[in-house]
């Protein structure tokens, strides 16, 4: 771990004795209580219908369909199985809550890992709110990243307690496989010092079962059928990954500056280090860029962090101005992301009073693929006794019988003979037609 006896922006009054702590706390469970007042409608996006399953199913049944499910689908990830369950059950509000405490601890890590000194902490909490890609999962709360990376932040809190942070790691991992790698990446290193040498073994093999458990699982799954090696796949997925890493990477060098770091070996960061890119190398084949990115930005981002020690304070004019670069390309990746979240929140709760509003048993055609069928979930579970459905209409099918047509351009061009009608209502990303 970095080193504390350093000299960065050291005090120059005696510190204040009196404890803020409570500020603190009191601001976070404001956060939380007001991010739990949103709509449970959290997105769009809700693998395998979990909502349907589990008001189908109850707990334990919804958890062996999930697992069937993913047989079927190609993908390991039984600490999604599980959490499902015991997430899809909480009051809206409480799930909220619960994915925003959970980004708080992926942040907490890595400054427990940094010296306590104001620019050095700064500094790290801009490293991590500059991953645009993390807030994606506040508001999709079906989606594994911030789950895993908030295990990995527990990981990094576990200092003393190797059992601990290994575990958390493969929790991580068994949300999301590619996590794996943090454990394979991490071992590798503690197999370099005798004393560590078991935990390595530990870690290797524990890394090394899940990512062969998860590449049987793929080699026959529908889903895992998007798989591809071709060199534009790989390039495109590269240039998505430069695009993903860059306000993190600028954020590092703006903040070496700003302390006058220098390399310095920390066997956490480089785990880490190669964690992310052996994470990255797993979904260059896939996809590399939306929420995908945010497990290998934030395992670089931080490891090259905790591979940086800070020296002694720079010129005056240095400190503030690299610190505030920093700060300010942090603060432009939190706007963009919540301004992905504010969006797509409100086309979800959008489309879903507008189509409440339709009259009973209007046909009603949508151009996103697994946005219709959620859509269709949600409208029951306002209206249970409803006959208005939402079908799925592929871009420029003809969809005939439909009264009204839902048009999201980030999903194709639609088919423009079923725009031709007045607008009836719009949304931040989609627009509702009626067709005659």
């Amino acid at each position: 771990m970095v080193p504390t006896d350093v000299s960065v922006a050291a005090p120059s009054v005696p510190p204040r004795t009196e404890r803020r702590w409570w500020y603190w706390l009191a601001g976070g469970v404001l956060a939380l209580v007001g991010y739990g007042l949103l709509p449970w409608e959290w997105s769009f996006i809700d693998d395998t219908g979990a909502l349907a399953i589990l008001h189908e199913h109850g707990v334990p049944g919804a958890v062996a369909v999930w697992y069937r499910l993913d047989l079927d689908w190609g993908l390991f990830r039984p600490a999604w199985w599980l959490y499902g369950g015991a997430f899809y059950v909480l009051p809206a509000g409480a799930a909220h809550a619960v994915r925003l405490a959970m980004l708080g601890v992926a942040v907490a890590g890595p400054l427990a890992l940094v010296p306590r000194v104001r620019a050095v902490l700064l500094w790290a909490a801009a490293v991590v709110a500059a991953n645009v890609s993390v807030y994606r999962g506040l508001w999709y709360v079906s989606l594994q990243e911030l789950s895993g990376l908030c295990f990995v932040g527990l990981g990094l809190l576990a200092r003393r307690r190797m059992w601990v942070r290994v575990l958390c790691f493969l929790v991580a991992a068994w949300f999301k496989a590619p996590f794996a790698w943090v454990l394979v990446g991490y071992g590798a290193v503690l197999l370099v010092r005798r004393s560590t040498r078991w935990w390595g073994v530990l870690c290797v093999g524990l890394g090394t079962v899940t990512v062969a458990a998860a590449a049987d699982f793929a080699r026959s799954g529908t889903y895992t059928a998007g798989l591809r090696f071709g060199a534009d796949r790989l390039v495109d997925s590269g240039q998505a990954a430069a695009v993903a890493l860059a306000p993190v990477a600028v954020v590092l060098v703006a903040g070496a500056v700003a302390t006058r770091a220098r390399p310095s070996w920390d066997p956490l960061g480089a785990g880490l280090v190669l964690g992310g890119l052996g994470y990255l190398a797993n979904l260059l084949p896939w996809q590399a860029g939306l929420h995908y990115a945010s497990p290998y930005v934030y395992l670089i981002g931080v490891g090259v962090l905790l591979l940086l020690r800070p020296g002694a304070s720079p010129a005056r004019w240095l400190a503030p101005t690299g610190l505030a670069v920093a700060v300010t390309v942090a603060l432009l990746a939190v706007l963009a992301g919540g301004r992905y979240v504010y969006r797509n929140a409100a086309t979800t709760t959008g489309l879903r009073d507008c189509v409440l509003g339709l009259p009973d048993g209007s046909r009603v055609g949508y151009n996103r693929p697994e946005a219709w069928d959620r859509l269709n979930a949600i409208v029951r579970y306002h209206r249970p006794g409803t006959h208005t459905t939402v079908v799925l209409v592929p871009n420029g099918a003809a969809g005939p019988g439909l009264g009204y047509y839902i048009w999201e351009p980030d999903y194709g061009a639609g088919t423009p003979g079923l725009r031709s009608g007045p607008v009836v209502c719009r949304t931040p990303l989609a627009t509702v037609y009626r067709t005659h």
